[in-house]
This record gives C-alpha cells, sequence and structure tokens, in this order.
C-alpha cells in the first residue's frame, strides 16, 4: 500500500557550504541524518557547524506535477540525463527563499515573477547565485522532493 504525506517547504543547506566542518569525526553521520529529515532539520547540523559560522539556508518547495513531468520528461534514462539546463529549471520552479547568502555585503533576496501560471526565480537573482555544483544538488534535491515519500 501507498502512503503518501504531502510535504511542504523544506529547507537545504549545500554540502559545500563553508561553515559545515566536514573533518568533524560525525560529519557524515550528521549530514545523512540532515538529509534524511522530510523537511529538512537544519539544527541537526548544529554540531558539525564551525563555531560562530551561520549556514546559508535554501527553502525548496516540491515541483509541481505539470513541471516535474517536463523536465524529467527530458531525461531518457532518469536522472544520469539530466542536464545543468534541467537542473536550473528545478531550482527556479522551486526555490522559495534564501538566508545568509550575501553578495558584495548585501542579502540575496529570491524574487518570482510567473510563467505558465507558476512561481519562477527571476533570472537575475538565478544569475546572482549561481554554481553549478549548487545547482545540481538543489535540483536534484528538489526533484527526490517531488516524488512520493515511503
Amino acid at each position: 500500500m501507498i502512503q503518501r504525506s504531502l510535504i511542504g517547504n523544506v529547507k537545504h543547506v549545500w554540502s559545500d557550504d563553508p561553515g559545515l566542518n566536514k573533518e568533524h569525526p560525525e560529519f557524515d553521520e550528521t549530514w545523512k541524518k540532515f538529509r534524511e529529515s522530510v523537511a529538512g532539520d537544519v539544527s541537526v547540523l548544529a554540531p558539525v557547524t564551525k563555531e560562530g559560522a551561520k549556514l546559508t539556508v535554501f527553502e525548496l518547495r516540491p515541483l509541481s506535477r505539470q513541471r516535474f513531468n517536463a523536465i524529467m520528461g527530458r531525461a531518457f534514462r532518469g536522472m544520469e540525463d539530466l542536464t545543468l539546463e534541467d537542473l536550473g529549471l528545478a531550482v527556479a520552479f522551486s526555490l522559495r527563499s534564501v538566508q545568509d547568502y550575501e553578495i558584495d555585503g548585501s542579502p540575496v533576496r529570491v524574487e518570482h515573477h510567473r510563467v505558465n501560471g507558476e512561481d519562477c526565480v527571476k533570472k537575475e537573482v538565478l544569475d546572482k547565485i549561481y554554481d553549478h555544483t549548487l545547482f545540481v544538488e538543489l535540483g536534484l534535491r528538489v526533484l527526490t522532493l517531488s516524488r512520493i515519500h515511503f
């Protein structure tokens, strides 16, 4: 039997966030626990956060059925066929907000516009925060969140 719980927005910390202490002996176990927390419980990462550091937190929402199908429909064999463009689209349609991300001393503010009836992050914002490894990780996280969870 499938029992589906509809999840809302999820918090995500980039695995390359400079505030994470990857040398901590419990990092791998703690990171796994964070990733397994469906809502993205950032407090789980406290023991492996460098003293005085603030982690950048991305708030993501699952994709709509239409958007998920449009992105995954281009991947012939599944996730391994996704392009940077596909993952960037996943980020654009799922990113709701970001905390503690600054550019030249100014906090990044996520702004949206409507595209085919859905909120999408403005291109200017995406260009400011773009890093290919960040977008790969966020995009894959979003696509995973947009599926049924058992």
